[in-house]
């Protein structure tokens, strides 16, 4: 029932996982006969082990998201897959700063072509503002917008000048994982182990900047800055240790800051409820 509550965080999951469960029910008459068991013994109907491990459609409920009746601010536009590191920024953000929105999903490998002419760059995110039809793209200049338009939420540059520090430490290790992060082709154990020196001081050098404060990277508030880095840390965070960088940015004793932020942001119900 826990892993079922924190799926049904999810919105995306919400509907397979109430079509698995419909299915579930749907064969269970068949699978309702009693069977043997190993000397004779005679094993509980499915049908009654079914009703106490499925919860019920009105205790399902209870967990999917409530409709926020507000009227949209704005649309976003993102991936159909909800994978897009650079929409997940804009994502959280949205819900950061509380501002309603709806979505509209763009089809990466068949983009409409009202996208293709509203978005010069034809990438994903963008937003269109409702009062205006301002149409903003890529999301950091999107993050910047939100600040300006919306004054009364929570600002996100409120100091520029450290949310670009910050965020160069965290592009640093995006930077010095290439060609280990996703290896693309065959490299020397010299190499190897040459590139895995420079990813490894390159996270030293955002753990430092982390332990000078924290939890997050500019101190006891959320930035922007933490909305940059979190989409690739947190898939570095479980890729890197099965790849060849070999490295678990997560350990606590190696990088104890850096944990720390992962938890911080894990305890943000903008962040982990929807990410």
């Amino acid at each position: 029932m826990a892993n079922l509550r924190r799926a049904l965080r999810k919105p995306w999951l919400a509907p397979a996982l109430l079509l698995s469960l419909a299915g579930l029910r749907a064969i269970q008459p068949r699978l309702g006969t009693a069977f043997q068991a190993p000397g004779g013994q005679r094993r509980p109907r499915f049908s009654r082990l079914a009703k106490r491990a499925l919860p019920s459609w009105s205790a399902l409920e209870e967990f999917l998201p409530s409709e926020d009746s507000r009227k949209p601010a704005l649309t976003l536009y993102r991936d159909t897959n909800g994978w897009c590191p650079f929409c997940e920024r804009v994502w959280i953000a949205l819900r950061e700063k509380e501002i309603p929105y709806e979505e509209v999903l763009i089809n990466l490998y068949d983009k409409p072509a009202w996208y293709k002419e509203m978005v010069p760059t034809n990438l994903v995110p963008a937003v269109k503002f409702a009062d205006t039809d301002e149409v903003v793209w890529e999301s950091d200049a999107i993050l910047r917008r939100l600040d300006t338009a919306f004054p009364e939420t929570k600002p996100l540059f409120k100091d520029a000048e450290r949310v670009a520090a910050a965020t160069k430490l965290s592009d640093a290790v995006m930077n010095a994982s290439f060609g280990i992060a996703y290896r693309t082709g065959d490299l020397e154990e010299e190499s190897l182990e040459s590139r895995r020196a420079r990813l490894k001081a390159a996270v030293d050098a955002l753990e430092a900047k982390l332990a000078e404060q924290g939890p997050y990277m500019l101190g006891e508030e959320l930035s922007a800055a933490d909305l940059m880095a979190v989409p690739m840390l947190e898939r570095y965070g479980v890729q890197l240790p099965f790849f060849p960088a070999e490295i678990n940015l997560r350990d606590p004793e190696r990088w104890p800051c850096l944990a720390r932020w992962f938890d911080a942001m894990e305890r943000r119900p903008a962040y982990a409820d929807r990410v």
